[in-house]
C-alpha cells in the first residue's frame, strides 16, 4: 500500500534514452512483440514465453544500457549487478537475446522493467515558461517541472508515471554515474521543460 513520501523534485531524475548515435539500437524480431507486449514488458505485467529476440539496426556500439525504437531497455550484466548490490527496487528482468549488426550473438543481456508505479503527471503545478528551442527560432510555451501525487508512490527507487516516463532516485544517478554507465540521459524533475501542445 503507498503511502506519503516526502518529495525532493530536484532529487528524482527522468531516465531516458540520451538518442546517442553510437551506441547500437535495437528493435524485436517476433512478430508477436506489439505495442501492446512491449508495454507489457515495459512495466512487468507479462513476462515472454521465450526470450525477446532484439537485433541491432543501427549504432555500432555495445554499452551496459542499450534502448529499442520501442519502449524497451536492455542492460548488461554489470548493469544487473550494480542494481543489486545497492539493492535499488522498482525492477524486474525479463529474458532476451542480442544481436549485433552482422547477427552475432551479444551476451549478457536482460530486459528491464520498471515494476512500480506512482500517478498520472499532474501539470497544474508545473510553470509556465516561453523560451525558443534553439537560439534564433520563433519562442514555444513549455511545462516546467514534472510533478506527481506524492501519495499514491510508494517510495521505490525506479517507478514510472503515466506516459511510459521513468523516474529514479538520485542515488540511482549517482551510482551510474559513479560506475560510468553510459547511454542514459538524466534529468532533474524540478527542471524538466515539455512542450505545450494545447
Amino acid at each position: 500500500m503507498s503511502t506519503f513520501h516526502p518529495v525532493n523534485y530536484n532529487e528524482l531524475y527522468d531516465f531516458s534514452d540520451p538518442l546517442a548515435n553510437r551506441p547500437l539500437r535495437l528493435e524485436a524480431e517476433q512478430e508477436w512483440m506489439s505495442n501492446e507486449r512491449s508495454s507489457q514488458l515495459d512495466k512487468g505485467e507479462w513476462r515472454p514465453p521465450e526470450p525477446v529476440r532484439l537485433k541491432a539496426y543501427m549504432g555500432g556500439q555495445a554499452t551496459d544500457v542499450l534502448w529499442t525504437g520501442q519502449l524497451n531497455v536492455c542492460i548488461s550484466d554489470r548493469v544487473l549487478d550494480v542494481l543489486e548490490k545497492n539493492k535499488f527496487t522498482g525492477w524486474a528482468t525479463y529474458p532476451v537475446e542480442v544481436f549485433g549488426r552482422k547477427g552475432e550473438f551479444l551476451p549478457g543481456y536482460h530486459g528491464l522493467s520498471i515494476t512500480s508505479y506512482a500517478s498520472e503527471i499532474d501539470r497544474s503545478r508545473s510553470q509556465i515558461i516561453v523560451k525558443s528551442p534553439v537560439p534564433g527560432t520563433e519562442p514555444r510555451t513549455y511545462y516546467r517541472g514534472i510533478f506527481f501525487d506524492e501519495s499514491k508512490w510508494d517510495g521505490s527507487d525506479f517507478f514510472r508515471l503515466t506516459g511510459s516516463w521513468t523516474v529514479v532516485k538520485k542515488t540511482v544517478r549517482d551510482v551510474f554515474k559513479r560506475e560510468k554507465i553510459i547511454n542514459v540521459k538524466f534529468t532533474s524533475l524540478a527542471e524538466y521543460d515539455t512542450l505545450k501542445t494545447e
